[in-house]
């Protein structure tokens, strides 16, 4: 504690020294160091335009050769879903299908941000047949009745993003397609899978041919000095914060604290090297090139308050299971004072658990203790030289991530 006071102390000193007024400086061009973003990027020769940044992300599926089509999916209670589709420009859609989930603070662009290195061109290119999901969250997604305005709209947490967001998800694409769902999560979306396929195990086995989950958060029992367990109090501060800016998610798209990210971060070299380490220490040590930075700024948004705190709660209790509402409350809901587990041994699917070596938010230990406990026959692990995000937006995914995901795929 007495090194996170000394941190905030510099990190305070620095903004006062670095930043009198903070006008706009969202990038219009990406740079190959850090430096370059300070020294005239507009003629910098590390520095180029990028036709990806700042274009809608229909646009930015035309740039790499797909048209993104929109699906709406209604959830059994209710919730609206946009779930998207790509298709090669000049062929038919792809043959087998892959549905990809986004984690925390985050929406399906999180698999269209690194230009033909994303996750999900990669797949397209090879023929696959890809779904991006959103959960109900994001920007992209409503109610059928319920404005988002209203306080009744947030009345869920990833406990229904897996109950009914995939599985809402995966109903409507099997209709689609009639064929069983290689299912890739990231982060929560790892998350998602493990509440759906412990809730719902035959359902599952019906829908899904195979899950991979890749830095997913089940049990925190090896704390680390991450958003959900050593640095928690700063995390439900940044809640409370927000609430009382009348938000309904920690960083709402085109909002204040939004735009407020890019503008500081890339105010100066000092505190964009600043933002960084922040990021890498909650996430592990970063490793995604510089030109991805403009991206990855833009891509930090969403983050449900009660997604936030029940992996809080995880970080305290150590347990994967429901959301902890209080004794009385829970005593009414789950007729007992304390959630109740989900169990991990209920999944009859193949999975794959996919762990970032450098992971502090789900971190190896915690991964290999899930694989250990729980494991079954058509199990299987791996470790990939990564954090909890630089996977997303790092060329060398190509060479050191996807081959293991592909094969991944292939398995079954």
């Amino acid at each position: 504690m007495r090194f996170l006071i000394l941190f905030f102390f510099k990190l305070f000193a620095l903004i006062r020294e670095n930043v009198v007024v903070v006008t706009s400086r969202q990038p219009t061009t990406v740079c190959d160091t850090r430096e370059a973003y300070f020294d005239h990027p507009e003629t910098n020769k590390n520095c180029r335009i990028d036709k990806d940044l700042n274009v809608s992300v229909s646009e930015i599926a035309r740039n790499h050769g797909f048209i993104l089509e929109k699906h709406t999916v209604e959830t059994d209670d209710l919730y609206q879903l946009s779930t998207y589709r790509l298709k090669k420009i000049d062929k038919d859609y792809g043959n087998k299908t892959i549905f990809l989930q986004h984690g925390l603070m985050a929406d399906f662009t999180s698999f269209i941000i690194n230009g033909n290195n994303s996750i999900a061109f990669f797949f397209g290119n090879l023929d696959y047949d890809v779904w991006l999901g959103n959960y109900r969250d994001t920007e992209y997604c409503g109610h059928k009745y319920l404005k988002r305005s209203d306080p009744k709209y947030w009345e869920f947490s990833f406990d229904e993003n897996g109950f009914y967001d995939l599985s809402a998800n995966f109903k409507y694409i099997y209709q689609k397609v009639n064929k069983k769902i290689i299912y890739i999560g990231h982060s929560m979306g790892g998350t998602g899978m493990g509440v759906y396929a412990s809730s719902k195990n035959k359902e599952a086995q019906q829908f899904i041919e195979q899950a991979i989950v890749v830095c997913p958060i089940f049990h925190i029992k090896h704390r680390k000095l991450s958003l959900f367990s050593e640095l928690s109090p700063f995390t439900m501060l940044g809640v409370e914060l927000s609430k009382l800016a009348n938000y309904r998610v920690l960083v709402p798209e085109d909002s204040v604290p939004y735009r407020f990210i890019t503008d500081f971060c890339m105010s100066s070299l000092n505190i964009l090297r600043l933002c960084l380490l922040m990021s890498g220490i909650g996430s592990g040590p970063i490793k995604f090139d510089a030109d991805r930075i403009p991206f990855v700024l833009k891509a930090l948004k969403n983050g449900n308050y009660k997604s936030i705190t029940q992996y809080v709660q995880y970080g305290r209790s150590g347990e994967f299971r429901k959301f902890d509402h209080g004794k009385k409350k829970n005593m009414a809901l789950y007729n007992s004072t304390v959630p109740p587990p989900y169990n991990l041994s209920n999944i009859l699917i193949p999975m794959t658990l996919i762990y970032g070596q450098t992971d502090n938010m789900a971190n190896k230990e915690d991964v290999i203790y899930d694989y250990n406990n729980f494991k079954k026959d058509n199990w299987e692990i791996y470790g990939i030289p990564y954090n909890h995000i630089d996977l997303l937006v790092s060329r060398n995914v190509v060479d050191q991530f996807y081959p293991l995901l592909l094969n991944s795929v292939k398995r079954i």
